[in-house]
């Protein structure tokens, strides 16, 4: 009992000097997007909206933040659903630090269903800015 016990505590003690490395270099986010998620933004362009949508869906789950900036450019997309889906993608993997911009985007677009995109998007984050956007 007490040779499992030591080498336990062995095993413990070096995984705690490990593991804050391995976590500080889990949380640092990337320059750039992973493969699998180079290869969903180059069907962002792609001529069916059913690809599109599943493209940005499939990157939603992702939840890479390198890939963040590059949702940010397709909430200005000419197409209203290219900037629908965009929302919602971009709220997901950006989370809360995402509201101002889904509160403007909310104020300034007037395509419905962009409109519709936005609000379900913050609907789940915490900022108390979301509550006095919804009512306006």
């Amino acid at each position: 009992m007490r040779r499992w016990a030591a080498g336990a505590g062995c095993l413990l003690v070096a995984l705690v000097g490990v593991l804050p490395h391995l976590c500080a270099e889990e949380a640092a986010p990337t320059a750039t997007p992973s493969p699998e998620a180079q290869r969903l933004i180059a069907q962002f362009e792609a001529p069916d909206a059913y690809q599109r949508q599943m493209a940005f869906m499939k990157l939603e789950l992702l939840r890479e933040p390198a890939t963040v900036p590059v949702l940010r450019s397709y909430l200005t997309s000419r197409h209203p659903d290219t900037r629908a889906f965009a929302v919602r993608a971009f709220a997901a993997v950006a989370g809360n630090p995402a509201v101002p911009e889904l509160v403007a985007l909310l104020k300034r677009d007037r395509h419905p269903r962009v409109r519709i995109a936005a609000i379900l998007a913050i609907e789940p984050l915490t900022d108390p800015a979301i509550l006095p956007a919804l009512i306006e």
